[in-house]
């Protein structure tokens, strides 16, 4: 639903969290190399690499990972990724 111009406000999604769900490696790389910390949660308590986790994305999660994204963070359920 997203790709075809769902409303995303109410995920509380930063531009981060989009590029994450949406972009490109290079679009998620470029946000973090112009500052967007990958620590901000949205509306269900998820960081960056707990989206992109959740998304099995393995390319941004591993980006992320690079850029040092806290790997304990939780999310709503309080369990940290396995």
């Amino acid at each position: 639903m997203l790709e075809h111009g769902a409303d995303t406000a109410p995920l509380k999604w930063t531009a981060l969290h989009r590029a994450i769900a949406l972009g490109t490696l290079r679009d998620v790389e470029s946000l973090l190399e112009a500052g967007a910390n990958p620590e901000v949660v949205e509306n269900w308590e998820r960081t960056a690499l707990l989206l992109a986790i959740h998304s099995g994305d393995t390319e941004k999660a591993a980006l992320l990972l690079a850029w040092k994204a806290n790997r304990k963070a939780t999310g709503r359920c309080a369990k940290p990724p396995t």
